[in-house]
């Protein structure tokens, strides 16, 4: 990092910025808060990617639209960029998707009624 931040190369990043900004006794210091931040994202990162995998083995026409998007925007010849998250909105949705079926991390709220409603729909009790 050094050596690319030397050389005028570096991207801005978290890294990049701590660098320029900080203390030198601080510098010791920057290695483990830049791993702890690799580290605290891998596991749902690896959720997320095993789930869309998952989901393209089950649903192969989505994979198959969601690369036609993919190949209609970007092509073969460069990298996807931020730039082009909004003509991808097919992707998005398969993405979004991901994590509505299976979610990272439990946040839905338990829920329950406050009080017991008698209630019948269509003759069956609201008991059953």
């Amino acid at each position: 990092m050094f050596g690319i931040q030397a050389k005028g190369c570096a991207e801005p990043s978290f890294v990049s910025t701590w660098l320029q900004n900080s203390p030198d006794e601080d510098r010791p210091l920057i290695p483990f808060a830049a791993g702890s931040i690799y580290a605290g994202a891998s596991d749902t990162t690896v959720a997320a990617i095993s789930t869309f995998f998952i989901a393209m083995m089950h649903y192969p026409e989505i994979q198959k639209a969601a690369q036609s998007e993919i190949d209609k925007i970007i092509g073969t010849d460069r990298l996807p960029s931020f730039t082009d998250h909004d003509s991808l909105p097919y992707v998005e949705a398969v993405y979004k998707e991901v994590l509505r079926w299976q979610p990272l991390a439990p946040i839905g709220i338990p829920r329950t009624l406050a009080s017991d409603i008698d209630d019948e729909y269509k003759g069956c009790p609201s008991s059953l």
